[in-house]
């Protein structure tokens, strides 16, 4: 009776692990800003720069939005960040 009782936990745990997501296997804890740099008129500004500052470790991550304006800094840890746009005419 105990070794059925084993060997139905064990299936039980397997069938667990077997039914998991991947996405909630690869949790990294990191995150992303992404937006569209817009003008007053609200078009959208292709090949503006974009930096993220962290403001506890003064790391700069830098990138440029695409033709429509949108952009995205992937990988960031947990922080307070700073994001200025530049772009020929702002």
């Amino acid at each position: 009776m105990i070794q059925r009782w084993n060997i139905a936990v064990a299936l039980a745990v397997l069938l667990a692990v077997l039914c998991t997501s991947p996405h909630l296997l690869a949790q990294s804890g990191a995150g992303t800003i992404q937006g569209t740099v817009q003008d007053t008129t609200s078009s959208a500004i292709p090949g503006a720069s974009v930096k993220a500052v962290n403001q506890a470790t003064s790391v700069v991550i830098e990138t440029t939005s695409n033709a429509g304006g949108f952009y995205a800094i992937k990988g960031l840890l947990a922080s307070t960040y700073t994001v200025t746009f530049s772009a020929r005419g702002m």
